[in-house]
């Protein structure tokens, strides 16, 4: 148990759960979001008093992480006030347009369906951590611009989740094969690199 809690993705993840639970189960005005904010300077002095003892690319990784989770929440659950309830940010403030209390139907192409979820634990859980985790938005009516769809030829092609998974792992192999063959390229004559210098 120490061993846990004296690791430094301990903050980043109590973090994410803040994150989660206040967007999941806290109405848009509630104190608690901004209460919560005060927590944050705590974390970052964790998370470099534990990383203290990693390597400099750990360290950083850990911090960077929490900086990355803690603008997510200063944007989601202070700004946009993002809200199970309302299904969506209640709130101009972050830049996307507010929702009030009903949930919005989708119908934007390839995305046409509607926002709504049963009120239970589960999709209260799912919700705080699915809005915790996008910055574009993808396939709600707050989609960034520009976002490239999956088939050029077909805008609205989404592919199955096998398709996308099978289509991600083998580029992910190429692109690996790939660093991998020009790894085994003998390395370049130091002469080229560092040619001698001339005698004046």
């Amino acid at each position: 148990m120490q061993s846990i809690l004296s690791h430094p993705a301990t903050p980043n993840l109590s973090m994410l759960a803040i994150m989660v639970l206040t967007i999941g189960f806290t109405p848009p005005a509630s104190l608690l979001r901004l209460s919560f904010l005060l927590i944050i300077p705590f974390l970052f002095i964790q998370t470099i008093k534990l990383s203290n003892s990693y390597p400099a690319v750990d360290r950083t990784m850990y911090v960077s992480t929490l900086e990355s989770f803690a603008l997510q929440y200063l944007d989601s659950v202070v700004l946009s006030a993002w809200s199970f309830d309302a299904q969506g940010p209640t709130s101009a403030l972050g830049g996307l347009k507010s929702v009030r209390s009903k949930p919005q139907k989708v119908s934007k192409g390839r995305h046409d369906k509607t926002a709504a979820a049963p009120d239970t634990i589960t999709a209260r859980l799912h919700f705080g951590f699915l809005e915790s985790m996008r910055s574009r938005y993808i396939g709600t009516p707050w989609e960034v611009k520009n976002i490239p769809p999956f088939s050029a030829s077909n805008p609205s092609f989404v592919p199955s989740r096998t398709q996308f998974l099978t289509k991600g792992f083998f580029r992910t192999f190429i692109y690996l094969s790939l660093v991998d063959l020009a790894s085994l390229a003998p390395p370049p004559d130091p002469v080229l690199l560092h040619p001698p210098k001339s005698p004046s």
